[in-house]
């Protein structure tokens, strides 16, 4: 496949991605002020822009012109660019459960569900020991159950041996 650039809707003037992936801003003259107040306009150039991860692992890039700033995700930049807006409902979602790889032909727009459901496929829905949010292994989670359902110890009891809510016992039982 070959590298196309189109400009970012709503910047067409100031910045374009490619179906690539990637990111850059126009070559533009802005208007600046000195120190003393004196207007006057600059040549700003055009470069590959160096998107940032975010706290959960997408890709962003800082875009600004005329007054205007934002921080925009990568993949629905794209999807935006080369699809479409997205619509209503919806989301981005990554084929291959790579949130770093945000060419083209590895995104698509799904619905919440079906985007859950490749991320269980993918190995990267966050349960059990890969959230990081979570104080029980796989193999707790597993002990929890087997002694649940064949030694009947309470929930609570469970909950206070394994320092968790009683709830958090209940949702694993009824996995």
């Amino acid at each position: 496949m070959k590298e196309l650039w189109l400009p970012v809707p709503g910047w067409e003037k100031f910045y374009r991605v490619s179906n690539f992936g990637d990111a850059e801003s126009l070559g533009r003259m802005t208007a600046r002020k000195s120190p003393s107040g004196v207007p006057y306009q600059r040549w700003i150039d055009g470069k590959r822009l160096k998107p940032s991860l975010n706290d959960v692992g997408y890709l962003h890039i800082q875009m600004t012109a005329e007054g205007r700033r934002t921080s925009a995700a990568v993949a629905p930049l794209v999807m935006a660019t080369f699809v479409g807006p997205k619509p209503k409902g919806l989301q981005v979602a990554h084929l291959d459960g790579n949130r770093t790889n945000n060419r083209l032909d590895n995104l698509e727009y799904k619905t919440p569900k079906e985007n859950a459901m490749d991320r269980i496929r993918h190995g990267t829905s966050g349960k059990g020991e890969k959230n990081s949010m979570s104080k029980l292994s796989d193999l707790e989670r597993e002990e929890i159950r087997h002694r649940y359902r064949f030694e009947a110890v309470s929930a609570m009891e469970l909950a206070e041996i394994y320092g968790v809510v009683f709830q958090t016992i209940y949702k694993i039982v009824n996995e």
